[in-house]
């Protein structure tokens, strides 16, 4: 739904409003993860203390007593002796006492060994283990759309997220089978290129070819909604050249990277790719002027190439929920001016989105995603003089998510 349209100046001022408030969520969230993580550092120096100590109380086994025992003078005297001992003293004056049967003592490394069996796990011990399983429970959540590569052999899809393969250890495939049969025929190739300690660096691969849709009718193509349908002049055949402008063929290669970073619960990506549109039939596409996210996908074959730089954070706020804060910007070629005015080239959007574990391989998706774009919409204004003259506007659209996935 369009909510509201903005001038050039007001729309950027609200974009960088809306970075500046995204930074500090995350910076926010960053020191809010960081605090629990040094509580449990030191619960577990407090357990290693707590350890050693009773490892030491148990390991002194000779631990001396006082036994009274009678002499057959009828004097009592003591003796130490261990407390794995056992003395017998004589009852009846004038019998000569026996003396102490001692117990074959154990080594005190056998002892310390059994102590060491029989001892509780420790505080670190039980972080190690929850740490596990709530990245076996989390890892599809955050980790969706970022560097970190899920394990091989493991795939997803949604009702609208595109399919992904992770083939081996190191590359993995993405691409939507309905819109791959039906719309435009396409695939991206994601890398492992880099690894240190918490982050991730991988490139990406790909190809698309946008115009496929735009050259034949629903319900296998967008013709007659986002191009001519050429149906009249394809009736007659001595209008067919001149009448319809039917777009050409075209083949946009993708090249881009992402990097990701792990911060306790949560996960960061920047990301970056660059899309430009050759056409191998003559016939380039005019630009739609329709909705932002429609014209970014096909802005390659329309406005020659699509640049986009982004930045997302996800964070785990609970083993089955987790929150997704996504900011994207986009620059785009100019059209012909011959043909079609100058455009603003220049778009943001900015998504907030949650994730539902709902069971162990199946997650519900939903949020929100707005974008600041030139739609070339205008706006009346009147000046001192009361004359109105056109002004150029940026275009607010406000956009909900939903979607459901399924994890193996």
């Amino acid at each position: 739904m369009k909510i509201k349209l903005l001038s050039q100046k007001q729309s950027w001022a609200f974009a960088s409003l809306s970075l500046l408030v995204f930074s500090t969520l995350i910076c926010g969230s960053l020191s809010y993860a960081q605090a629990p993580k040094v509580e449990k550092k030191a619960q577990i120096k407090v357990s290693k203390k707590e350890t050693k100590k009773e490892t030491k109380k148990t390991s002194q086994i000779t631990v001396a007593k006082e036994a009274k025992t009678d002499t057959p003078n009828g004097k009592k005297t003591t003796k130490k002796t261990s407390q794995l001992s056992s003395t017998k003293p004589t009852a009846q004056s004038g019998e000569s006492p026996k003396a102490p049967i001692k117990d074959k003592e154990k080594p005190k490394e056998k002892i310390a060994q059994k102590n060491k069996k029989k001892s509780k796990p420790t505080a670190k011990t039980k972080v190690k283990k929850t740490k596990r399983i709530r990245a076996r429970r989390l890892g599809r959540l955050n980790e969706r759309d970022s560097a970190f590569a899920p394990r091989k052999g493991s795939w997803s899809i949604g009702l609208f997220n595109p399919l992904k393969i992770q083939v081996n250890d190191d590359i993995g495939i993405e691409t939507h089978p309905l819109v791959a049969l039906l719309v435009a025929p396409h695939l991206k190739v994601w890398q492992n290129m880099w690894s240190k300690s918490a982050m991730r660096l991988q490139g990406m691969y790909g190809f698309t070819t946008p115009s496929w849709s735009l050259q034949r009718n629903i319900p296998f193509g967008l013709a007659s909604y986002l191009s001519p349908s050429c149906q009249v002049s394809e009736a007659e055949a001595d209008r067919a050249p001149s009448s319809c402008q039917r777009p050409g063929f075209d083949f946009v290669p993708q090249l881009g990277a992402r990097l990701s970073g792990e911060q306790h619960d949560g996960i960061w990506t920047v990301e970056a790719d660059l899309a430009v549109g050759f056409m191998v039939t003559d016939g380039r596409p005019a630009p739609l002027d329709t909705y932002a996210p429609v014209e970014m996908a096909y802005a390659p074959s329309t406005n020659l190439y699509r640049g986009h730089l982004g930045f997302k954070y996800a964070q785990n706020l609970h083993p089955r929920f987790a929150m997704n804060v996504a900011a994207d910007l986009y620059v785009t070629g100019q059209a012909d001016t011959k043909v079609m005015p100058k455009k603003e080239p220049l778009s943001f959007s900015s998504q907030l989105s949650f994730d539902w574990a709902t069971s162990t391989h199946t997650s519900l998706t939903f949020g929100a995603i707005m974008w600041v774009s030139d739609q070339r919409a205008f706006a009346l204004i009147e000046d001192e003089q009361g004359f109105v003259q056109k002004e150029a506007v940026m275009s607010l659209d406000l956009f909900p998510t939903i979607d459901f996935m399924w994890h193996y």
